[in-house]
């Protein structure tokens, strides 16, 4: 079993405003097949132990490529928990990291978290996982251990971490292992620290997720960050007061899928980026000129009812666009004397972005913002200077020279040693320069594979997303289908909304799990992952929901990795499409106690999913409680029945009158349109019986009872052919 989380726990002292729906004191379970004893058998009690019971699922069921993986669900209507239990699970994560700031000379920072992360309080939780020991399980030269019989010996490690225990003092956390059948807390001697947990990579695309307005400012420090991967826990998307630049996110999304399959394969084919699916693989780039950068947009002008410019002719009138370029270099390769060649080609065209970026990004980005004022007073002068308002020759070049003198170089140095997502593009720009071994012929292919080759020849030590084509070009990403002998190209950006956001979510999933893979050996080397998917159904068809578990196991189990030891997933899910590649011991299925109120785990024995069929997955009342026909087509199925009984029921009472019964008849414009309501159901048997009252009741519609015979007569037709083949 490797690594699963395996339960969580609301405790006593937990705040209403974090529990919601929880129930104090109940364990809420990811995977089923665990005994839990409690002091004095109480199960409001102190969890004494965990124990795994005789397993119906293999523990090696994920696995793929020897690596672990186990995968769990959280499923229940609206409102019965789900987000309540992962968001508790989330604030613990972050709680626990507070220990681990980076705190002036009481830490080395190489080994602590700089995030800007907030303890909050009211927050008291527990939560179970197990991992491997990785000291009893491997030997000397990093291979597993085996008994006589050839076979893998595991010991498998149960850790309670008990947060909110110490509140106003750190640490703030217990730690738990099993020893002897029962939990032990570890003491300084052999602390739990954060190589010891495990890293927690959140991905939920719902606009009303995660919310600062709604959960605190506290969250902020939560979203994705460039901090080499050493907070325990990040969410994605970044959001901004809970909302995210769905622009800004899909063009990292296609910078990680670029960066993804400009990685190298392995020759046994064991690390694979560039394959999607059984069907698709990626082939060779195109690459076109973008328009040249001319100015940059910010603010909003009242009068104009346009955007504010800043035109990027300041750096030219300050002569400044090649110095700017060149010590921005200088910074990035920490070289005083590193020069660049400016007859590189397209070299006007990144200087020009370069530039675009250095005011942009001072414009954005709130750490930058000091900045701005300079670009603007710069482009006022230029302003004044087109507009001839500036007359004297001596007065212009003063006003020149006192805004180059005054430029802060400081900004460049910044810039430079940025590792953030700010800085990818602008660092891009600066690699072509420097690297001047690798050009991009416009409008030609070119391979992945060669491109990929000549990218990791550098051997530069940079980030790979540094490396990539500078944005100055546009890349089109050509596939080839390996299915049949079309092989016609297919671009990437012409496939489907749906297939799009199947291969970047996932891409976006791979290119995390390869960076914390290479974390370096004097930082947090995190050995399991626990992904967290919630609401993965978003924007996918069924079909796609039905490819996407199989589809992401097979994406990880291709990417070759060596350090990372187990990966745990979490589904948070409505879809029963995706819940039939998951066994029913592994889903936590939540439903609200009607007496008390309060979130509650359902007995799994009574659930279908792993390999169940759709039909009959919706149909349980689990899912549906009234049925899988939609409201408004009962409501008008209801209608025409209505309709027909009062028809039978007029007929009725007229029997006794058979010349009053000769002369009614319903109305006309009644008659077609439930006529027209009864055809369009699709549901045969409710068809039929409709169709039969329909008849039965409106005795004038003639042309009704003509067609009823030439539908029986085909009928009758058919099943003689039937009979005779």
């Amino acid at each position: 079993m490797s690594f699963r989380l395996i339960a969580i726990r609301p405790l006593e002292g937990c705040i209403d405003k974090f529990l919601k729906n929880l129930e104090i004191g109940k364990i809420y379970p990811l995977y089923s097949e665990y005994e839990y004893a409690f002091e004095n058998g109480d199960p409001k009690a102190e969890l004494l132990s965990i124990a795994p019971k005789a397993s119906s699922v293999p523990s090696d069921f994920y696995d793929i490529n020897n690596l672990s993986i186990n995968i769990s669900a959280i499923v229940g209507k609206n409102g019965s928990g789900k987000s309540s239990i992962l968001e508790l699970f989330f604030w613990a994560i972050n709680n626990f990291a507070t220990n681990f700031l980076y705190e002036s000379q009481e830490k080395q920072k190489t080994h602590s978290i700089t995030a800007n992360l907030k303890q909050v309080e009211g927050i008291f939780v527990e939560f179970y996982f197990t991992a491997l020991d990785e000291i009893l399980n491997e030997d000397h030269d990093g291979n597993k251990r085996k008994d006589k019989e050839g076979l893998i010996i595991e010991k498998t490690n149960y850790y309670k971490i008990k947060i909110g225990s110490a509140i106003e003092k750190k640490p703030n956390y217990e730690a738990y292992r099993m020893e002897d059948g029962e939990f032990r807390l570890l003491t300084e001697k052999d602390a739990f620290g954060l190589k010891d947990l495990f890293y927690t990579e959140v991905v939920n695309y719902s606009h009303y997720a995660y919310n600062s307005k709604e959960l605190d400012f506290w969250i902020d420090g939560l979203f994705h960050k460039n901090d080499s991967y050493q907070t325990p826990l990040v969410l994605n998307p970044m959001r901004t007061e809970g909302n995210f630049d769905i622009n800004r996110e899909n063009d990292l999304l296609r910078q990680r899928l670029l960066a993804n399959i400009l990685r190298p394969s392995a020759k046994d084919g064991s690390a694979d980026f560039r394959n999607f699916g059984d069907n698709l693989k990626a082939d060779h780039l195109l690459f076109s000129l973008k328009d040249k950068k001319q100015y940059v947009e910010y603010g909003y002008d009242k009068n104009t009812d346009k955007p504010h410019t800043i035109h990027l002719r300041i750096f030219e009138l300050l002569e400044l666009e090649d110095k700017l370029v060149e010590e921005l270099v200088r910074y990035y390769l920490k070289d005083s004397t590193a020069l660049v060649n400016t007859e590189r080609p397209y070299y006007q065209e990144v200087r020009s972005y370069i530039l675009y970026k250095i005011v942009s990004i001072s414009e954005k980005y709130k750490e930058y913002n000091d900045y701005f004022p300079y670009f603007k007073k710069a482009d006022r002068q230029l302003l004044l200077k087109s507009k001839g308002k500036i007359s004297d020759a001596k007065n212009i070049e003063k006003i020149i020279f006192d805004i180059g003198k005054n430029f802060d170089y400081k900004f460049l140095k910044n810039l430079a040693d940025d590792t953030s997502h700010i800085t990818f593009k602008l660092k891009q720009s600066l690699n072509y320069l420097i690297n001047g071994t690798i050009d991009y012929p416009l409008d030609e292919p070119v391979t992945i594979e060669g491109l990929s080759n000549k990218i990791f020849a550098l051997k530069s030590g940079r980030k790979l997303i540094e490396l990539l084509p500078p944005p100055i070009f546009k890349v089109d990403i050509i596939l080839k289908s390996l299915r049949g002998d079309d092989k016609k190209d297919i671009f990437m950006e012409r496939l489907s909304s749906g297939e799009k956001q199947l291969i970047y979510s996932v891409s976006s999933i791979l290119y995390h799990l390869s960076n914390l893979n290479s974390v370096s050996e004097n930082k947090v080397q995190y050995r399991y992952i626990n992904l967290v998917l919630e609401e993965i159904e978003l924007y996918f068809h069924p079909e796609y929901q039905k490819k996407y578990v199989d589809y992401l196991r097979t994406s990880i189990g291709r990417l070759g990795l060596d350090k990372i030891k187990a990966i745990n997933i979490i589904l948070a899910t409505h879809s029963p499409f995706i819940l039939s590649d998951i066994p029913k011991q592994n889903i936590l299925y939540l439903d609200i106690n009607k007496e008390s109120g309060f979130s509650k785990p359902l007995d799994y024995k009574k659930m279908k999913s792993f390999g169940a069929n759709i039909s009959d997955l919706l149909a349980d009342s689990f899912f549906i409680t009234d049925g899988l026909v939609g409201d408004f087509a009962k409501i008008k199925i209801q209608e025409a029945l209505s309709w027909l009984h009062k028809e039978g029921k007029i007929i009725k009472d007229m029997k006794s009158e058979p010349r009053n019964l000769k002369r009614f008849s319903s109305r006309a414009g009644e008659q077609k349109y439930y006529k027209q309501i009864i055809e369009l159901v699709d549901e045969p048997l409710v068809k039929q019986k409709l169709r039969s009252m329909y008849l039965a009741f409106v005795t004038d519609d003639q042309r009704a009872k003509e067609e009823e015979i030439a539908r029986l007569e085909e009928a009758i037709t058919k099943l003689k052919k039937d009979k005779d083949a």
